[in-house]
């Protein structure tokens, strides 16, 4: 097990992430390169029909990780990546690649803390395909009324709304 890391761990607010080798990953300039803590797939054809295990990510375990276990400086990191246009708030335009981003991010921690070694190799094709329908019901659901999301906001709301959807899809 490793040890705290700085995206896990935030002494300001109370979060730990305990054993997470997280701190170690970068925030790739664009999603489709190669880094040297996490290796991109991407398959020529649709590789998207099977979700394997590593990349199946349910959106009560997503919406935990961004509450428990982002923490500020890896939300600060990450925002320039976020907020496509640049405004300091998120709108709906830009769900999707949120989701992504922080699909990527626990995707990873996940392959960390569960002892794997190496760089995890992430197939973002197979990410993007299972968000698509939170996307659609967090646009549709919460972002009618509320439209724009300030980083200040982001961890809590999103932690939520990935609850709550969660809750849709078992009643």
């Amino acid at each position: 097990m490793g040890a705290s890391c700085d995206c896990c761990s935030d002494s300001k607010s109370g979060n730990t992430a305990g054993n997470s080798d997280i701190d170690r990953l970068r925030v790739p300039k664009q999603v489709s390169t190669t880094e040297s803590s996490i290796e991109w797939q991407s398959s020529g054809g649709d590789d998207t029909s099977e979700i394997d295990a590593m990349h199946r990510v349910s959106a009560v375990e997503l919406g935990d990780f961004v509450v428990k276990r982002m923490n500020n400086k890896t939300l600060d990191r990450l925002w320039q990546h976020l907020d496509e246009d640049g405004s300091g708030q998120i709108e709906s335009d830009e769900v999707l690649n949120i989701l992504q981003w922080m699909g990527v991010l626990y995707v990873a921690y996940r392959f960390k803390r569960d002892g794997n070694t190496g760089p995890p190799k992430i197939n973002k094709k197979k990410l993007k395909t299972q968000f698509v329908p939170m996307k659609d019901w967090i646009v549709t659901n919460k972002m009618q009324t509320k439209r724009q999301v300030r980083k200040n906001e982001f961890r809590k709301l999103f932690g939520a709304w990935l609850k709550e959807y969660a809750l849709t899809l078992v009643s």
